[in-house]
């Protein structure tokens, strides 16, 4: 009696955790499933030529490139990527480099009796090169030369055929093959490819590569203190309106560190603070502490007081604790204690 009282008891109590065989709650999200469900939804919007399915592609990938094994991903190679196809033998030294690194818990389902495609179209063999990319380049250190490897060849591959479905395939390459150039030490050596690319881009008008391809170059410019060369390409191209809001952040923070260092103040203080307000909140607060940095000087040097709100954030107030002191110090007037921050905190400026 006293056990069936307790087993009622614990059925009408809510903080009791039911421990059945529910497989579905065992199991978790079906990844694998998600990913075939990712490439069906890629296929129809290269056969409607949709861009807004694109982008759905592109929202849903976020969720399965930090949570898919890499084991599951090797059988979607093995269904949808053929063994006649051009990249196929990069993509699995690609996907080798990542298994590696990656941790696994080495069980998968016996998919060997599913149907193998006997062709793929170019936007799903990249979009499936691109998350093997990014895999690399998400590892701690990053895979850089495999990672330059497959985006070569994804730039290689995509530009085969001038389709604009492929727009933010070739976009997506160019993002990945200047970062691992930088990585490398290269980015001098690609300057003049990004500056070819970025013109086939405006003749193709591909907009979402034009975007793209000016911040990388600008990027390019800055990074080798070439902040002349960096306002002669952006007074004669024009930053299409259309381009996503992260790379419209993007440019106002190149811009108006090209400004500052061009002593023209006004201009860069007015650039950052655009980019401020666009950035996103909830992610990239190693971009959003730089346009941070990069403001508090700008209006320093206009013989203003940034607003102490920027040091109160809870997120931001750590990356910016030097900074703070140093904008203390001028606000007090104080000489000596403006030197002193200076030294104790040089590592920060």
């Amino acid at each position: 009696m006293a056990g069936d009282k307790a087993e009622k008891q614990a059925e009408n109590d809510p903080m009791v955790v039911d421990e059945g065989d529910d497989d579905e709650e065992e199991k978790g999200p079906d990844y694998f499933k998600a990913m075939v469900d990712n490439i069906t939804v890629l296929e129809k919007a290269v056969e409607t030529n949709d861009k807004n399915l694109v982008r759905r592609v592109w929202r849903k990938n976020t969720n399965l490139r930090r949570n898919m094994n890499l084991l599951d991903f090797q059988d979607i190679l093995m269904v949808y990527i053929p063994n006649d196809c051009p990249a196929k033998k990069q993509m699995l030294v690609a996907l080798d480099a990542a298994m590696k690194d990656s941790p696994s818990d080495g069980q998968k389902p016996d998919r060997s009796d599913m149907e193998k495609k006997s062709n793929v179209s170019l936007e799903v063999e990249c979009y499936l090169h691109l998350f093997i990319v990014s895999k690399l380049m998400s590892m701690k250190p990053a895979r850089t030369k495999e990672a330059l490897a497959s985006s070569s060849m994804i730039l290689e591959r995509a530009q085969i055929e001038n389709r604009r479905s492929l727009d933010s395939f070739i976009s997506k390459g160019y993002h990945y093959y200047a970062r691992c150039n930088e990585l490398l030490g290269k980015s001098k050596d690609i300057r003049s490819e990004l500056i070819a690319a970025h013109r086939t881009a405006c003749l193709r008008l591909n907009e979402m590569g034009q975007s793209v391809l000016t911040n990388l170059i600008l990027r390019n410019y800055i990074e080798s203190n070439l902040i002349n060369q960096a306002m002669t390409f952006s007074s004669k191209t024009t930053f299409p309106e259309s381009a996503s809001n992260n790379q419209q952040v993007r440019n106002l923070f190149y811009m108006g560190r090209v400004y500052a260092v061009q002593a023209d103040y006004s201009k860069a203080n007015d650039s950052l603070i655009r980019a401020i307000r666009k950035a996103p909140t909830n992610t990239g607060l190693g971009f959003r502490v730089q346009v941070y940095k990069w403001a508090v000087v700008a209006q320093l040097l206009m013989g203003e007081i940034p607003d102490r709100s920027w040091f109160s954030d809870e997120v931001l107030k750590r990356p910016l604790e030097a900074y703070f002191h140093l904008v203390k110090a001028v606000r007090d007037g104080s000489i000596a204690d403006y030197d002193k921050i200076l030294k104790s905190h040089s590592s920060s400026f």
